[in-house]
């Protein structure tokens, strides 16, 4: 329902070979709140280690209207491009 608030948590890992510096969690949602981080961004990665994010959204009334609220998130280091999480697709309460 329009109004009702909805969390998203995001997580990324350092899977490679050396430590990542300067790693950041991005949303184009534009409603996003801030994302909250720990460790805080930008933050150093040694080895699997991870960031992990979480930021709240509120259902607007369009969102009712289509059916669902659509949101795709990427990660991006110093060393590494930006890289795309799956999109999420969630049906409107």
């Amino acid at each position: 329902a329009a109004g009702q608030t909805i969390t998203y948590r995001f997580a990324a890992v350092n899977k490679g070979n050396i430590e990542l510096s300067g790693v950041e969690i991005s949303d184009t949602l534009l409603a996003l709140g801030p994302l909250n981080c720990t460790p805080l961004q930008p933050a150093v990665l040694a080895i699997d280690a991870t960031i992990n994010c979480e930021a709240s959204y509120t259902i607007t009334a369009d969102n009712v209207a289509a059916g669902s609220v659509s949101n795709t998130a990427s990660a991006t280091s110093t060393e590494t491009g930006a890289v795309d999480s799956n999109t999420v697709v969630l049906p409107t309460p």
